[in-house]
């Protein structure tokens, strides 16, 4: 999974349009030559001639309102590491970084404490780096003796550089008149559009302005259009005085799921609490001379007293943004304990609305101690954004005209226009039995259109065994007074498992230049299944059953098994919902059946991270030896509770300071809203004494059970932090 930290920037790496492009690498949680990357500032797509996906048409005459019609595809770029040369510069960096290397430099002294059985030395580094156990184990069994520190940065023939997998996004292009209302956001005089972003590779995003004379003005001036005399045949509003300063923006907003480095939390309530909540007295005078003194709060700082009541350790190696980050998440998490804590002890005190009575309350407050550890997945958002390029500094002088397109009405009978056509992989129709896809009857503005050797097209055919083919450009014209500027065409899919084909006719897409195929609907149910968020620690095996209208399907899912994709042709367009219920069989007990939950999928496709129905969040309980023991065996028991009735788990845990490095981790499930149990049902501890039976393991810390808690094995008890 994609790691907040250590983000790497790269800057001035090769791309499209013979332009360099900045970056920020975020790396993986497992392996060290993956990275994810994303652009600082997108640009536009490129097509597969390398040409901006862009397109503006400016029309006036025969009397009517001049206006435009602009398309664009924008982007979040992915650097091509198919180059050698932008490959061996993005390493450049990722082997520089100096984080990167003082990580590489501490993970080479974890794996010799570890290969020395120097248990502190391991568990030091191991908090110093932000490791859990998991990840120490992963180091260790690809550690190699004989390599310096640079085996744990990434190597060139193995660099992978992967595009983030987003959550949600919204992409806003906006015309402004000048830089100066660009930098202040001014709303004046502006043309705003918004769309979904792909959330998949680049990011693209196609957006298509309607423009008036004003926006096109600004559109054709702002991106870069060729300069005209408006003294001869131009729009009424063309104005390069009032356009020439005019930029055209693009924000992207993205989430994504990032874990946080490894951070705890220490937050204490005693009597330094109400050094901020200090009483003063305030003297008054009645009408006839009599005077009386009131002692009122003078100040209600609740804000400073928590901040200056909690403690947050990162590892060494965060970065400041990784603290700004868990700053807040874990500041929230003291408050509530503060509040919590103070309940306990005076159930009277409101600490949101403190009175005098309040405060000197909470000077006879014992100390109370809390702590928390962090290591999990938030979503991130980020705004790459910038000025879009203009176009006369991208292409050549002589192909600027083929983007840009002043229509005189009253000079031509007809108008040219370019339409690209962007086609469906063969691996992606191979996947979902599909045997060709084959476009017919291509028209714009019912024209008909032609390809780059200037041939009628009369048909397009996508085979799943063929070789991929590139986008393709066709031209065609349409007449001048044609109201309806549609992109229209019909399409027919035949499948390799025996469906009958599918025949789809009269399709029309609205005022638009380029058509992308990979979002048709060919009739296929095409669902992508994710178990990653299942209890895999406390069941033996999982099952999903699928229903969509009366076709049913049942799959077994394992722990190790990735995304399973699960196509069907039905051979006609996907519009019905889509049901799946879980089933989760326990390690011991009955089946646990979830809820049935519908999706709709979008063109046939639903991509779907499975719910868990136990709990709804996953709790990690750490055990680790005490240095002074070498083996432990244990036999917990943990009870989960919601609703329903509690269920029970067992689990023998095996410590062995030589093997695993004297830790596990048991990740169970637990309703976030609803505390959980747990208990040590038997322990026996190994020393260099012997071997010890310890009575009463959990003594009075068998429930409840905090998140995240961390169990260490003594000679003789077991203590739970």
């Amino acid at each position: 999974m994609l790691k907040m930290s250590p983000a790497v920037r790269v800057a001035n790496i090769p791309g499209a349009f013979n332009k360099t492009y900045d970056y920020t690498l975020f790396p993986d949680d497992e392996d060290k030559n993956i990275y994810y990357a994303l652009a600082d500032y997108p640009t536009y797509l490129a097509d597969s001639h390398n040409d901006p996906s862009f397109n503006l048409t400016w029309y006036f005459g025969t009397g009517i309102t001049s206006a435009g019609v602009c398309t664009m595809t924008v982007a979040l770029p992915m650097p091509d590491t198919t180059n050698a040369d932008v490959k061996s510069a993005i390493l450049r960096e990722l082997t520089g970084d100096k984080t990167a290397i003082t990580i590489a430099q501490k993970t080479l002294e974890l794996c010799k404490a570890s290969d020395a059985k120097d248990t502190a030395r391991v568990q030091a580094l191991k908090t110093e780096l932000g490791f859990n156990d998991t990840i120490v184990a992963a180091r260790v069994s690809v550690y190699d003796k004989t390599a310096d520190w640079t085996q744990f940065l990434p190597n060139h023939d193995s660099l992978s550089i992967r595009p983030i997998p987003f959550k949600d996004g919204t992409v806003t292009i906006q015309a402004f008149p000048s830089s100066d209302a660009y930098d202040s956001k001014d709303p004046a005089y502006t043309g705003i559009a918004k769309t979904k972003p792909s959330l998949i590779n680049s990011n693209a995003a196609v957006v298509t302005f309607n423009l008036t004379d004003l926006g096109a003005n600004l559109f054709w001036h702002g991106l870069g259009g060729w300069p005209l005399d408006p003294s001869l045949k131009a729009p009424e509003g063309y104005d390069a005085a009032k356009g020439g300063s005019s930029v055209i923006s693009v924000v992207y907003s993205v989430t994504f799921d990032a874990l946080l480095p490894e951070a705890k939390a220490t937050v204490t309530f005693d009597q330094s609490i109400v050094a901020k909540l200090e009483v003063e007295q305030r003297k008054h005078t009645g009408s006839w001379g009599s005077q009386w003194t009131e002692e009122i709060p003078r100040s209600r700082e609740l804000d400073e007293a928590i901040n200056g009541n909690t403690v947050i350790v990162l590892p060494a190696v965060a970065s400041k943004d990784d603290n700004d980050n868990v700053q807040k998440l874990l500041t929230d998490w003291a408050a509530a304990q503060m509040i919590d804590m103070a309940k306990s002890q005076l159930p009277g005190v409101d600490m949101s609305t403190l009175d005098v009575n309040s405060i000197r309350s909470l000077k006879q407050a014992k100390t109370q101690v809390r702590t928390y550890k962090l290591t999990q997945a938030v979503s991130m958002l980020k705004f790459p954004q910038a000025q879009l390029r203009k176009l006369d500094g991208i292409v050549p002088p002589d192909a600027i005209k083929k983007f840009f397109q002043l229509i005189n009405l009253n000079d031509v009978p007809y108008v040219n226009i370019n339409l690209t056509v962007a086609p469906p992989s063969p691996s992606f129709l191979k996947d979902r039995f599909v045997d060709r896809v084959v476009i017919t009857d291509l028209t714009f503005a019912d024209g008909q259109l032609l390809d780059a050797s200037k041939k009628p097209v009369s048909s397009i055919e996508y085979l799943s065994g063929g070789d991929p083919k590139p986008g393709q450009t066709f031209t065609g014209t349409f007449a001048k007074n044609n109201p309806d500027l549609s992109t229209k065409y019909s399409y027919l899919v035949t499948y390799t498992d025996g469906t009958a084909p599918m025949n789809v006719t009269d399709v029309a897409q609205k005022n638009a230049n380029y058509l992308s195929l990979s979002g048709v609907d060919i009739g296929v149910l095409s669902v992508s299944l994710s178990a990653i968020d299942l209890p895999w620690d406390v069941i033996s095996s999982a099952r999903v059953d699928l229903t969509y209208g009366t076709w049913k399907r049942t799959l077994q899912l394992n722990r190790d098994g990735g995304n399973v994709l699960v196509a069907k042709p039905f051979g006609k367009p996907i519009t019905d919902k889509l049901t799946y219920q879980v089933t989760l069989t326990p390690t011991a007990g009955a089946p646990i059946i979830g809820e049935a939950v519908q999706v709709i999928p979008d063109h046939g496709q639903a991509e779907i991270t499975l719910r868990n129905p136990l709990g709804n969040i996953t709790n990690p309980i750490e055990f680790i030896l005490d240095p002074a023991v070498t083996k432990a065996q244990l036999r917990a028991e943990y009870t989960f509770r919601n609703s329903g009735p509690d269920r029970i788990f067992s689990q023998l845990i095996q410590l062995d300071a030589a093997k695993n490095g004297g830790a596990f981790t048991w990740n169970v499930p637990s309703q976030s809203e609803k505390g959980s149990a747990f208990k040590i049902i038997r322990a026996q501890a190994t020393t260099a004494s012997g071997t010890n039976t310890i009575t009463d393991p959990s003594g009075a810390n068998a429930d409840p059970l905090e998140q995240q808690a961390s169990i260490t094995v003594y000679a003789d008890h077991v203590k739970k932090l």
